[in-house]
């Protein structure tokens, strides 16, 4: 499943091969992936938009337009994005596919279907109303902040730092290898942990 340092890789090749194109239009071969939305409206609200920025938050994508709404993807269990040219063979599972102006396509793709794109009009927002946790990865989030987090916590360690309102974009995978190299037992108590673990 993708987790934080996925999605970090999926923003990076974003910025490497889509950023600044601008959006001939959209093929949605499975609106299902659309969140709050029709294929149609999506196709109109992304036709002649051009990719600006993009930012991350745990396991969320998120892509400024040139206009006044964000692209957000998450990517589930088993998203990815594929970068192709026009005569290229379309990756399987493409369930959105974004046509650009210099003649590549875009795919968002994703086998058992439980990523979700959408559009949002605020990515703070958004954080928000979803009661996303900080960012792990952000410059912003010191050890303090951490510590203080953790020490209102009750549970296990690992269960507390897969919670998604804790901390955003750590899942089973990662949590299972902070804990391995911190030599900490998954399944300790929360009010067992000391300084020295």
């Amino acid at each position: 499943m993708p987790e934080l340092p996925d999605v970090e890789v999926f923003r990076r090749y974003f910025n490497t091969t889509a950023l600044n194109k601008k959006v001939v239009n959209v093929d949605v071969p499975d609106e299902e992936i659309l969140e709050n939305m029709s294929s149609r409206s999506f196709q109109m609200r992304m036709k002649g938009e051009i990719f600006q920025a993009t930012h991350r938050h745990g396991k969320y994508l998120f892509i400024e337009l040139d206009r006044e709404e964000t692209l957000m993807m998450h990517f589930g269990m088993t998203g990815s994005l594929k970068y192709y040219q026009n005569g290229d063979e379309k990756p399987d599972f493409s369930r959105v596919i974004f046509n650009l102006n210099n003649g590549y396509k875009l795919s968002f793709v994703c086998p058992r279907k439980l990523g979700k794109i959408g559009l949002i009009e605020d990515e703070a927002d958004f954080i928000e109303e979803h009661e996303l946790g900080p960012d792990p990865y952000s410059d912003d989030f010191k050890w303090e902040e951490f510590k203080e987090i953790i020490s209102e916590k009750r549970g296990n360690i690992k269960t507390t730092l897969m919670d998604q309102k804790v901390l955003a974009g750590i899942g089973n995978v990662y949590s299972d290898e902070i804990l391995y190299h911190s030599k900490i037992y998954p399944f300790t108590k929360i009010d067992e942990l000391s300084k020295r673990n």
